[in-house]
């Protein structure tokens, strides 16, 4: 009787012991889940392990981004006769580094077409790339400006016109103040 009385004390105690520690493991892990998003600790201690939250919170479609497959899609079209016209020849041959004649015979061009909004009036401006022929043979292209890279493309007054009903728009969930 004395050593089941014994154990019973034993496993008593062992119980105790059991929830001091499960006591003690819980603020362990509430400390060790601290992070400078969820505490006052600096970015600085937090875990180089730690996996940062998914920025995105979309949910997956399984559809591949852009256009869905069949779908038919539509491009600007350039014009026949834009409203303006601009050259841009280049200054140097881009094989040899010569400066190149301002009269020299022009090899071929590409051009783009910039659709804007400058006044209630549309206006296109075409710009001409030049491609000039140096005099060792090689064909150099002119640049084209900062932001025209495409056969026809709106101009950034299209693009602030429309920012404010594309911010606005029901698809975009928020709505003006």
């Amino acid at each position: 009787m004395r050593v089941i009385a014994e154990q019973a004390r034993t496993i008593e105690r062992l119980e105790r012991r059991i929830a001091e520690q499960d006591v003690e493991i819980a603020e362990l892990k509430r400390r060790l889940a601290l992070d400078s998003t969820n505490s006052s600790k600096p970015p600085g201690s937090d875990s180089p392990f730690r996996k940062p939250p998914p920025r995105s919170q979309r949910r997956a479609t399984g559809r591949r981004p852009g256009g869905q497959a069949g779908h038919e899609g539509t491009n600007l079209e350039r014009v026949a006769d834009p409203d303006a016209v601009i050259e841009h020849r280049p200054i140097r041959c881009g094989g040899c580094d010569a400066v190149l004649a301002g009269d020299a015979v022009t090899a071929g061009l590409s051009c783009s077409q910039v659709f804007d909004l400058p006044d209630p009036r549309l206006v296109v401006t075409e710009h001409r790339m030049l491609k000039i022929r140096c005099s060792c043979g090689h064909f150099t292209h002119a640049a084209g400006p900062d932001g025209v890279n495409a056969p026809a493309q709106y101009g950034p007054g299209v693009h602030a016109l429309a920012e404010p009903a594309r911010e606005f728009s029901p698809r975009s969930g928020r709505a003006p103040t």
